[in-house]
C-alpha cells in the first residue's frame, strides 16, 4: 500500500476546483471570480489573487499565459499579472465551442489546449484556439477532470460511467485505462505523476486518493 506524508497544509478562502503549477506557485480556482496564487517558496500561503469578471473553473498554464474557463462556454487567457489576452468561445464556423467546460489542462510543448466537457466529451484546440474536434464517448459519460502524460497521451475520467478513458494527443481514441469499481461514488480527479510513473484518482464522496501504477498500462508509442 502507498502511503503519502503531509507536508504542508494551506487554508483556502474557499473550496479548490481545480490547481495547476504557475512556475514556482500554485494557481486554484474555486468556481469564483478570482484565482488565488499559492506561494510554494517557504510554508504554503495565499501571495496574491486574480481578479476577474467571470467564474473560474479550469485552469492551465503554459509559457507565461494562465488558461481560465467559466463553467459554461468561454475560454480565457491571462498573463501572471491577470492582464486579459484573448477569449475563445466560438469555432470557426461560428458554433459554440464549448458548452459546460469543468476543467482543462495544456500541452507540454503549448502547441494545444484540451477540455473536458460534460456535453462534448474531450475538446482539442490549437493554441490560437483553432478548433481541432470534440471526441464524444458513450462510455465517458460526464466528462469531469483531464490531465495529460508525459508521452502527451491525455487522460480524461467520467463522473458518472466512473471510469477513465485515454486519448492520443490528436483525440484518437486508445480504450479505457481505468474500468468502474461498481462502488458509489464517481471518478471526479485525475493527476498523472510523472516522476514516478503512476496516476492518482479521486473519487467523489470518499475519503482517500488511489494510485495505480502505470508504467505498462499507458500506451507509449
Amino acid at each position: 500500500m502507498t502511503s503519502f506524508k503531509i507536508l504542508d497544509v494551506c487554508q483556502l478562502p474557499r473550496s479548490p476546483w481545480q490547481i495547476c503549477e504557475v512556475d514556482n506557485e500554485i494557481a486554484v480556482s474555486s468556481s469564483w471570480i478570482n484565482i488565488d496564487i499559492v506561494t510554494t517558496e517557504g510554508p504554503l500561503k495565499v501571495a496574491r489573487e486574480i481578479k476577474t469578471d467571470h467564474r473560474c473553473f479550469g485552469l492551465g498554464y503554459k509559457n507565461g499565459k494562465l488558461y481560465v474557463t467559466d463553467l459554461m462556454e468561454t475560454m480565457f487567457v491571462y498573463n501572471k499579472t491577470g492582464t486579459m489576452l484573448i477569449q475563445f468561445s466560438k469555432d470557426q464556423s461560428g458554433n459554440n465551442l464549448f458548452n459546460n467546460i469543468y476543467s482543462l489542462t495544456v500541452s507540454q510543448d503549448g502547441e494545444r489546449m484540451y477540455v473536458a466537457d460534460n456535453r462534448y466529451g474531450l475538446v482539442v484546440l490549437s493554441k490560437e484556439g483553432k478548433l481541432h474536434g470534440k471526441y464524444k464517448r458513450s462510455n465517458l459519460r460526464n466528462a469531469r477532470e483531464i490531465c495529460e502524460t508525459d508521452s502527451g497521451y491525455i487522460l480524461v475520467c467520467g463522473e458518472s460511467s466512473n471510469i477513465i478513458v485515454q486519448f492520443s494527443p490528436n483525440g484518437e481514441v486508445i480504450g479505457e485505462i481505468l474500468t468502474s469499481d461498481g462502488k458509489a461514488g464517481g471518478c471526479r480527479a485525475v493527476c498523472y505523476d510523472r516522476n514516478h510513473k503512476r496516476l492518482i484518482v479521486g473519487r467523489r464522496d470518499r475519503d482517500y486518493i488511489e494510485v495505480y501504477d502505470m508504467k505498462w498500462t499507458i500506451k507509449n508509442k
